[in-house]
């Protein structure tokens, strides 16, 4: 069976629509999940984006595409060139690329994507290919 694009394109954008409301309300939120849980939903959000850009493969070789696109991200924050510093200057570029790197953030993002594929998987129930 087939898994449905649609379906990941509806939870990318309600995992962008999310991200966006844990940083606009963070203060209503514990200290803890303030810090964490919009990097955790950037994780959430990156796996459904390659559930829609590669789909039908496995769910691992998502899980794995996912961490290497956000953790190629998150060490490119170590470069600090003039050029992209100045790219960071805009806020759209920077929501994408981010500031600094930040281990927790590594741990967060792999928290997000594979809260997404356990969610993917038990939930949505298309196949059972996970390898």
């Amino acid at each position: 069976m087939k898994r449905n694009r649609i379906v990941y394109l509806l939870l990318f954008v309600l995992s962008i629509a999310l991200g966006l409301l844990s940083r606009v309300y963070n203060e209503k939120l514990s200290d803890f999940l303030a810090l964490y849980l919009g990097d955790a939903i950037w994780g959430f959000m990156v796996y459904w984006l390659m559930s829609v850009l590669v789909s039908p493969i496995s769910y691992f070789k998502k899980w794995l595409i996912s961490l290497f696109f956000c953790f190629s991200i998150e060490f490119s924050q170590l470069y600090k060139g003039d050029w992209i510093e100045h790219l960071r200057e805009y806020k759209l570029v920077a929501l994408v690329i981010g500031y600094d790197f930040i281990v927790s953030d590594l741990i967060c993002y792999t928290v997000g994507f594979t809260l997404a594929l356990l969610f993917d998987y038990f939930l949505l129930l298309k196949d059972k290919k996970v390898l």
